[in-house]
């Protein structure tokens, strides 16, 4: 039985080849001592908690009793319970009484206190309540950008930088090296903590992992042993939001998108040339829905962002329509619409053995990302696109393919500047900037750096918990020139971060619910008074300067 004191209904059922019956009898059921307790579903760290208890002698004698309060650990094997409470108890016969405690946790995350009654006779009746406790601001990002002198320039990281920070909930990503402001950590991290599964943000997600364990063994850093279930974990819940047709939607329901389709094909496709698991007959359904799709394609004035997709993806499995391809660079290449098409059409091009055409698409695509295009950046988009994301795709395909590599550099630049300053990165950026780092590391292999003493050759991605910067850690750059140093913290505050507004504008207001507002000023950081029951409506208002664009509101 589990803990309770009430009424227990007992059936029993008989029977034999010929016969059948049944017995039902209520019986019972409680402790001689009954002890009821209720603590709050969850509070935020800092808060004061009360711990309610109701102790009702029901068939032990009056007497001297004992009544403890303790913090579990959560390790119960390794771990000690902490007392918060034990005092004597006086219970007389049938006699009820409360009890409360206050209790204040000191960290984040599931608390359990056991509560225990116990008296002779081997009397002893206990009671366990677990809540969570919640961190007061969470996911807060504070990026340091710097740069590390040549011929023995030295950068130092100690606590300081994870100060008012809970230590518990906080990792500290550092990059040194020619990528370093693409902040391959720190994106990990935050693609890791983002909680939606919808088949975009699944596949971003899932796809830098492809190349996670071969960058981790450039940097020299642990390898993740559980990458492959996880990678092909994220192979089978895409392929459950694959139609008949072989697209993919973005909950597996409703009509298929088409660049998406494409973009779920580019994974697999990269997760198969990596050696894992990918089912083929879906696959190939897949490859045979964006083969159709070309074939049967109208002509179009402006977008062709789906087209460019699916042709870069049929190169890359070897199944490219030639003519359409030629037919594109040579008629069609100025009606793209974005710079990412075209990079895809030359990078699909290159895969065929074009050069000249390729490297003219590759010089389309860099001239539209250059050009201050306003209607460009105004209008609406199907990708899941940005201008950021535009550049370190085309870094990532001009890397891969080998064109227009001089241009890498700079357009790292751009993009890592545009990076840094947001607030928040889409799951599109993220995936896209950490193939373009992986797409870079053949550039970082002149790089000599050390850390703690130790030498590394090459870029230096590290993530770091608060302990590992108790003493301080080093870093020296032991090259001819200097490199750029990117340091992001990532976690859960103590203090609540100051509001910022980068485009958008939330207000809320709170009606009662026959529609009178009530000025709340506790949602605003000040102090309200609310009685126990009563309920409020919230409405949330949201401007935005942006034309338009995919929001999500959290």
């Amino acid at each position: 039985m589990p803990d309770f004191n009430g009424t227990v209904r007992v059936m029993a059922v008989a029977w034999s080849k010929s016969k059948l019956g049944h017995g039902t009898s209520d019986v019972i059921v409680r402790d001689a001592v009954a002890l009821t307790a209720s603590a709050p579903r969850f509070i935020t760290l800092g808060d004061e908690a009360t711990l309610d208890m109701s102790i009702h002698n029901l068939e032990a004698p009056a007497g001297d009793y004992r009544l403890s309060v303790s913090q579990q650990p959560l390790d119960l094997v390794k771990g000690e319970a902490v007392s918060v409470a034990d005092r004597p108890l006086s219970l007389k016969a049938g006699e009820r009484i409360g009890e409360r405690f206050a209790v204040k946790p000191t960290d984040v995350g599931l608390v359990t206190y056991e509560l225990r009654v116990s008296g002779d006779n081997n009397l002893s009746v206990s009671r366990r309540l677990s809540f969570n406790v919640l961190p007061p601001a969470g996911d807060i990002k504070r990026t340091t950008v710097t740069t590390v002198a040549a011929n023995g320039g030295k950068l130092t990281l100690n606590p300081d930088l994870v100060a008012g920070m809970i230590a518990s909930r906080t990792k500290v990503n550092v990059s040194v090296g020619p990528a370093a402001r693409l902040d391959v950590p720190g994106l990990l991290t935050s693609l890791d903590r983002y909680p939606y599964g919808c088949a975009e943000q699944t596949v971003s997600r899932a796809l830098p992992l492809v190349y996670a364990n071969a960058v981790a063994a450039e940097v020299g850093i642990a390898q993740d042993k559980d990458l492959k279930a996880r990678i092909e974990k994220a192979i089978e819940h895409v392929f459950e939001m694959q139609d008949s047709s072989g697209a993919f939607s973005i909950w597996g329901s409703g009509e298929g998108d088409l660049w998406l389709t494409s973009y779920v094909t580019d994974f697999l496709t990269r997760a198969k040339e990596g050696g894992f698991t990918v089912r083929p007959i879906p696959f190939n359904q897949a490859l045979d829905k964006l083969q159709n799709y070309v074939n049967n394609a109208q002509d179009f004035e402006s977008g062709g962002e789906a087209r460019a997709y699916a042709l870069y993806v049929l190169a890359r499995n070897a199944r490219a329509p030639s003519g359409e391809l030629r037919y594109y660079a040579d008629t069609r290449l100025e009606r793209f619409s974005t710079p990412l098409a075209k990079a895809q059409l030359g990078a699909a091009l290159a895969m065929i053995g074009d050069k000249d055409r390729a490297e003219r698409a590759f010089k389309a695509a860099l001239a539209m990302f250059d050009a201050d295009d306003a209607k460009r950046k105004s209008l609406a988009r199907n990708d899941y696109g940005s201008s950021l994301r535009d550049g370190a795709a085309l870094v990532t395909l001009a890397s891969e393919t080998g064109f227009v590599k001089s241009e890498a550099p700079r357009l790292v630049n751009v993009i890592a500047k545009a990076y840094l300053n947001r607030t928040y990165t889409s799951t599109q950026e993220q995936a896209w900037m950490l193939l373009a780092a992986n797409a870079l590391q053949d550039q970082s292999k002149a790089t000599k750096l050390s850390i703690g003493g130790n030498p590394v050759t090459g870029s230096i991605m590290r993530s770091l918990t608060v302990e590992d910067l108790a003493k301080g850690l080093v870093v020296s750059n032991d090259g001819d020139s200097s490199v750029d140093a990117v340091i992001s913290v990532i976690g859960a505050s103590l203090v609540t971060e100051p509001s910022i507004s980068k485009g958008f504008k939330i207000e809320r207001q709170y009606y009662t619910l026959d529609g009178k507002q009530v000025d709340l000023k506790s949602a605003a950081g000040g102090a309200a008074l609310l009685k126990q029951n009563d309920r409020l409506v919230a409405v949330v208002k949201i401007e935005s300067d942006e034309a338009s664009g995919r929001v999500l509101l959290v």
